[in-house]
């Protein structure tokens, strides 16, 4: 006995050890206890006689063996081993031991002393000071949160509550509501102890809420002089409150009670509030200084600055008209009345405003008053010199003139007080009629009268000369003293003239005729006097006296042109050589010249040369031209000729006149910068032509040290613009370099002296990158080393992923490559025998590597989560089949959508890793969902075959372990197929045997008939249907990749697989040939239709049912072409993507086009009965559609990275892990959308069933009992038949009436509920009734089964007098000798009834209906 100690543990434990049996055992026990159990969890039984050899001791056979027990519960810290034996010898005869005891276990989270799960969530029990919390599974914390309190090492929640009067506490120290420490946002805490209380969300009367403690505090209770205490408040301070307590007023400025209320304010008793006086300012109200209420109107009296009006109470800012104020200030503003005109004492007039109470301290007047400025009083006329203002009712000054000597000078009288205002002037002003007013000298064109101190007009011209004068001394025109603008004053005349005479111009400053310039030595002057000018200037000359010549330069007159300038003889000017535009165009000004054009040079000015052949000057001479400064022109080039050689060609451009001076070649032709020369072309070694500037290039040329090497020939000057290298190097198309040895991941081919590249396969995710490092040729193997994280497999020369993913082989840590397994092995971890495993890739993790669910744990849950629901789904799917038969289009439909999705795995695009973690867990065994017993029975070795048959090559096939053995693949369902034939051949092998015999009791008879019921054709079709894609995807794989049958198995597998690829084709032929054939017959007999809708009823590939919705249009013609239409989908998918396994992009591009085919078909067509299902598939279709373009983002960044030359960078394994993640998640909706469908799904058929379930069980009660439930409804029938003997024919016609009126019914029924093919919502499904050999149920046309069934459902009344057939009607000899005596002339009626029913049918509906 030992006793362990273990750390936190859940779940099982698992023992392993190495037993030791030694000496004589002779059929003795040795057995293992844990703790205080009594059952052994290990225990066996050895001779001797079986050992393989002698170990130690006596000689005898010895056995040494490994063996391990459980797993089993247990989570106990210690773990007590307790060993008993039956050894009857003494230890030198018989002895045991063990050794290398290995106690395997799961450990808690670091946290938890207990737990049932590895996560820190899955704590039961908590260790040291922590505490458990969300018992009784959690997470062990300290302290707990708020809202928890910690007692015995357990959270538990403190007083929760969300409504009045106590709310939650956000910490506590036990539970209750009044034990809280602190409370939840916005509520505070009053206190019942001095530490804790409730929680509330308003405090009590006499208490306010503190937001900094969120406490409930007391409010202020007195102390303060003139401080009064407060009713509420929101705060502890006597500024604090909110209302006040009688006889006190609450103060609004600070919020406090007192009492009375100050200057300003009035105090409001019912309210208990000081209120303010009024206080708002307006153009005639003021606030008030104290008050008797809050109105403009309630003053008792005003601030200074304003003024108390006592007529009304109110305070104003000024006065009314007709007051004044006797103060400014307080208390003596207030108004009193202004003089008041009251003749004969107040003979004055009345002052609107004044300052005082006498006539003579008026401001301004009444109406028909005006103000006299002088005096201060009103009076109702003016005096001199003012006029009377009726707006104002002022009396206003004329006009006066600020200085005497202005030129618009005081009115003498006025009617207004403007300038414009005068009636008449005085003194040394003259009155200007035209503006009203006074002038000390007239305007222009006026002149000034003494006489009558009168402004006259000056001489005013007829429209000829001489002109209007603008200012005069008389009414003459030669009074003239100056003119107008545009005319100009002759000083010789005075008068005004339109143009000056010859010699003079004309000066418009002062509109006078002013003399032109005139030379003082008119023999010696350069410049020469004017004719005309524009002004008194020699530089402001218009015209020149006859010899001379205008220079318009400078406007002066020349006896001679200057340089740049030609003289033109005709118009007596000198006119400008041609000038350029800027000093740097290619054209050039001319230096001196014979015309005004630019062919008109004669020489050109500096850094021009002159061109002679067309007399210009050019910056640069033309092609074939050079620059010769001497003479500042153009000189021709070497010009080649017919004879001349290709190395002497002409030059473009030169430096001289020889051919070895050229400084550029014409087009088409190469300068060679050794020689100067221009060739045809360029040498073919070592140089290159440069088409951009015509000359011949070096290539690079190398020196001894570098690593790259010259180029033979190239397209470039560059070391990266080789084109062929030398022998001995190789030309590298990365960088088009020469290099003496090719880079890694390229080989060197001395044929064509390159490097070429080795074999490459680079991912986005990091997870695969098998790309050779170093390799002697192109193929994948051909490498000598690979790129990490590859490994090397030197048997084969190719670089791995990993060792376990090829078989075979394992890692070799030291070699970092791949080494060889024993011959034996599957699997291994070493070179031996003993370190074989067999285990599968998921699993798997090579020696010193890290398993790929260990990277990414989140996608095994997802692959763990979607496996168990699209299996649970794959059960469901075959239970609904089962149940319902080939009616079960979607449980059909699903666990074909099942089987799409797993062959999404073998797109050959390098997706994530999560991406193959969620398949590996998802579709781990894509075809072993079934037990194979092909693999079992043929082949009982599976490990071998499961290696020997594995798809070779760089495809997922091989990836996840592929065989392409069809038997292998499709064996499971294969196995189940042929499983349900047997067992329906053996059910109807029974059916006939019981059918014959007497012996057997009608209820077995009618259970066993149910059974087959359910186990007929038609469900084998459907499970055939269901597995349709795992079949194709076997046949296809089968001949896909067989390179050689070398046993009769693989032979036999080969064959079957052709046989289901003509299956596959046959099935795909009579899918469409029945889609047509219903067709056909809708079409061709309606009526027919119309009455056998319910013998069509099969659901798959159509279903047609009763229906009284006559609102949904459906085509039915269509819904019979689903079936065809999914599984030709499905064929073109598998065919797809399995032979076109190396071709990533067509996979995913035509998966996508197939896909997207059959989802816009689902919108052209309705295939479904029920919305329902359409809405599940076109849901699962559509994201099913968007799969394989997500997958092709993995395929076109692996050809981007190709082009790229391999190179991947971390954003590219950012974007694959996030691209695999939404696949994931579609994937996963679809399944658990799915399992959800099939759930409600197998709840109808549930329902459907549930009235003959519990039928069969009181069937199955009343066999147990001795009393068949059958035998009393035929006994009490018999009754019921003897006591109607006597009224048999009353009977006999009751039955034909209702009979016909039965049969009157059901056709009613049709036609106002199934006439319209396309009615199909709200239906029920009546009892299947299918033709036997290809639709469910096998049962023959009878009348009970066309329709009356589905019409008892509703009216089961009208039908109780002709329904008396049941199951055993097929074989009356069952019944009873004397019940079948009994009810014999009842049976008789029965038939004839029976016959006329089915004639009816048959000439009305069906001529092939049989009895």
């Amino acid at each position: 006995m030992r006793t362990y100690t273990l750390g936190p543990h859940y779940g099982t434990v698992t023992i392993s050890f190495k037993a030791f049996f030694i000496d004589t055992w002779d059929s003795e026990w040795v057995k293992l206890y844990v703790d205080a159990s009594a059952t052994p969890v290990y225990e066996e039984q050895y001779v001797y006689t079986n050992g393989p050899s002698n170990i130690c001791g006596s000689g005898a056979e010895d056995l040494a063996v490994y063996r391990t027990t459980g797993p089993f519960a247990h989570t106990a810290h210690t773990l007590k081993l307790t060993v008993t034996n039956t050894l009857n010898e003494a230890l030198n005869n018989e002895a045991f031991g063990f050794k290398d005891i290995i106690i395997a276990y799961t450990p808690c989270h670091p946290t938890c002393d207990y737990c049932s799960g590895p996560y820190y969530t899955d704590c039961t029990a908590c260790t040291g000071l922590l505490n458990l919390y969300a018992s009784p599974k959690g997470q062990c914390i300290n302290p707990c949160p708020d809202g928890w309190y910690a007692s015995a090492n357990v959270c538990y929640q403190c007083y929760v509550s969300t409504t009045s009067p106590y709310y939650s506490c956000t910490t506590c120290d036990t539970a209750g509501s009044s034990n809280c420490l602190s409370c939840g946002p916005n509520t505070y805490l009053q206190l019942v102890t001095a530490t804790k209380g409730y929680c509330v969300t308003s405090c009590p009367a006499g208490y306010y809420g503190d937001t900094t403690t969120w406490t409930c505090q007391p409010c202020y209770s007195g102390g303060v002089p003139n401080y009064y205490a407060c009713a509420t408040c929101n705060g502890g301070a006597a500024t604090n409150c909110l209302s006040c307590n009688t006889n006190t007023f609450l103060y609004p400025v600070d919020s406090s009670c007192i009492k009375p209320c100050p200057t300003g304010w009035w105090g409001d008793i019912p309210a208990l509030l000081c209120k303010p006086c009024y206080a708002i300012t307006t153009t005639t109200r003021q606030p008030c200084r104290s008050c008797f209420g809050g109105l403009a109107t309630s003053c008792n009296t005003c601030n200074t600055g304003n003024y108390y009006f006592a007529i009304d109470h109110s305070c104003l800012i000024t006065c009314p008209n007709g007051y004044y104020a006797t103060g400014l200030a307080y208390p003596n503003n207030i108004c009193n009345q202004c003089y008041q005109y009251n003749p004969p004492t107040n003979p004055d007039g009345t002052c609107a405003t004044c300052t005082g109470p006498n006539a003579n301290q008026c401001l301004s007047c009444n109406y028909g008053w005006y103000l006299d400025l002088t005096t201060g009083k009103c009076v109702a006329t003016c005096p001199i010199g003012y006029w009377a203002d009726h707006v104002n009712n002022v009396c206003s000054h004329c006009y006066q003139a600020p200085l005497t000597t202005s030129q618009e000078q005081s009115c003498y009288t006025c009617v207004q007080g403007t300038v414009r205002d005068c009636t008449s002037c005085s003194g040394n002003s003259y009155f200007y009629a035209a503006y009203q007013s006074c002038l000390l000298t007239c305007p222009s064109g006026w002149w000034g009268d003494i006489t009558d101190n009168l402004c006259k007009q000056c001489y005013q011209d007829s429209g000829s000369s001489p002109y209007t004068c603008a200012t005069c001394n008389g009414v003459s025109s030669n009074n003239c003293l100056s003119c107008n603008t545009g005319t100009f004053l002759d000083p010789t005349t005075n008068t005004c003239l339109s143009s000056c005479p010859t010699g003079y111009y004309g000066d418009t400053e002062d509109n006078k005729c002013k003399l032109c310039y005139i030379s003082s030595d008119p023999s010696t002057d350069i410049m020469k006097s004017c004719k005309e000018c524009l002004g008194p200037s020699k530089i402001q000359c218009t015209s020149c006296n006859p010899g001379n010549y205008f220079h318009s330069v400078n406007n002066t007159c020349l006896s001679g042109c200057p340089k740049g300038w030609f003289a033109n003889g005709v118009a007596s000017t000198c006119d400008q050589c041609y000038t350029a535009t800027s000093t740097t165009s290619a054209l050039g000004s001319c230096a001196t010249c014979n015309g005004a054009n630019s062919n008109n040079c004669l020489t050109c000015h500096k850094n021009y040369f002159l061109y002679s052949p067309t007399s210009t000057c050019l910056l640069t001479c033309p092609v074939g031209y050079f620059q010769y400064p001497r003479t500042r022109s153009c000189k021709q080039c070497f010009q080649a000729v017919a004879s001349s050689p290709d190395y002497e060609r002409t030059c473009a451009t030169c430096t001289a006149e020889l051919s070895n001076k050229c400084l550029s070649c014409l087009s088409g032709e190469y300068l060679m910068p050794t020689n100067s020369t221009c060739l045809k072309s360029c040498p073919t070694i070592g140089w290159y032509p440069r088409t951009d500037i015509n000359e011949c290039g070096q290539c690079y040329q190398a020196t001894d040290n570098e690593v790259e090497r010259t180029c033979v020939t190239c397209t470039g000057s560059a070391s990266t613009e080789c084109f062929s290298c030398a022998q001995g190097n190789y030309l590298y198309s990365g960088n088009n370099t020469c290099l003496r040895s090719c880079p890694d991941g390229y080989y060197a081919d001395s044929t064509t002296l390159t490097c070429k590249a080795c074999f490459s396969i680079s991912s986005i995710t990091g997870r695969y990158n098998r790309s050779c490092k170093t390799c002697s040729g192109p193929s994948q193997n051909e490498c000598l080393s690979c790129f990490s994280p590859s490994l090397y497999n030197p048997k084969f020369h190719t670089c791995q992923s990993s060792c376990s993913c090829q078989g075979s082989f394992y890692y070799d840590s030291i070699q970092q490559a791949c080494g060889s397994c024993s011959a034996s092995c599957d699997f291994c971890t070493g070179p031996n025998e003993s370190d074989c495993i067999y285990t599968d890739a998921v699993n798997y993790t090579c020696l010193g590597g890290e398993s790929y669910s260990q990277q990414n744990p989140a996608a095994k849950i997802y692959g763990v989560i979607t496996a168990a629901t699209s299996g649970t789904t794959v059960i469901l799917s075959m239970i609904i089949i089962i149940a319902s038969g080939a009616t079960a289009m979607g449980a059909l439909t699903s666990l074909s959508l099942i089987g799409i999705l797993g062959l999404y795995q073998f797109l050959n695009v390098n997706y994530a890793t999560n991406v193959l973690i969620f398949f590996e867990y998802f579709f781990s065994n894509t075809f072993g969902d079934f037990p194979n017993l092909f693999t079992f029975i043929l082949q009982p070795d599976a490990k071998l075959l499961y290696k020997d048959t594995r798809i070779q090559g760089d495809n997922k096939f091989n990836l996840f372990i592929i065989s392409n053995l069809f038997l292998k693949n499709f064996g499971g369902r294969l196995s189940l197929i042929l499983a349900l034939l047997a067992f329906a051949l053996v059910l109807r092998t029974i059916a006939r045997v019981m059918k014959k015999s007497k012996a057997i009791n009608p209820s077995i008879h009618e259970g066993l008939q149910t059974i087959r019921n359910f186990i007929q054709w038609n469900l084998i079709l459907s499970v055939l249907i269901g597995s349709f894609v795992q079949m194709v995807l076997s046949v296809m794989l089968q001949l896909r990749y067989t390179t050689e049958i070398n046993n009769w198995f693989g032979f036999y597998s080969f064959s079957l697989s052709v046989t289901g690829l003509v299956a596959v084709i046959f099935t795909l032929v009579l899918l469409l040939a029945y889609g047509k054939l219903q067709e056909a017959t809708l079409q061709k007999n309606q009526k027919l239709i119309t009455v056998t809708k319910v013998l069509l009823n099969t659901g798959f590939p159509s279903q047609t049912t009763i229906s009284t919705n006559t609102k949904t249009k459906v085509e039915p013609n269509k819904r019979r072409y689903w079936a065809f239409a999914f599984c030709t989908r499905n064929f073109l998918l598998v065919l797809f993507i399995s032979t076109l396994s190396n071709s990533p992009i067509s996979q995913c591009v035509l998966s996508f086009i197939v896909n997207l085919a059959l989802f816009l078909a689902m919108f052209k067509w309705n295939f479904f009965e029920r919305k329902i299902q359409g809405k599940f598939m076109k849901t699962c279709e559509g994201i099913n559609t968007i799969i394989p373009m997500l997958f092709l983002g993995y395929g076109v960044n692996d050809l981007k990275s190709g082009m790229n030359n391999g190179s991947n960078n971390s954003s590219d394994f950012t974007y694959g892990i996030g691209l695999g993640w939404i696949i994931i998640v579609l994937i996963n909706f679809i399944t658990i959308f799915t399992f959800i469908f099939q759930l409600i799904e197998a709840y109808f058929v549930f329902l459907r069933f549930l009235p003959w379930f519990n039928a069969k069980l009181q069937a199955i009660v009343g066999y147990i009992t001795g009393r068949d439930l059958l035998e009393t409804q035929r006994e009490e029938e018999s009754e019921a038949a003897v006591k109607a003997q006597d009224n048999k024919n009353l009977n006999t016609d009751i039955k034909r009436k209702d009979s016909m009126n039965t049969l009157q019914n059901l056709v009613d029924l049709n036609k106002s509920q199934s006439l319209s093919p396309n009615n199909h919502e709200n239906s029920f499904t009546p009892l299947q009734i299918i033709p036997e050999g290809f639709l469910p149920g096998g049962q023959t046309i009878s009348y009970d089964d066309i329709g009356i069934r589905a019409s008892f459902e509703s009216d089961p009344e009208s039908f109780k007098s002709i329904k008396s057939h049941d199951a055993n009607q097929e074989d009356p000899k069952h019944e009873d000798a004397n019940q079948e005596d009994a009810n014999q002339e009842n049976a008789n009626q029965e038939r004839k009834i029976n016959r006329s029913l089915v004639y009816y049918l048959r000439e009305n509906y069906n001529p092939n209906l049989q009895d």
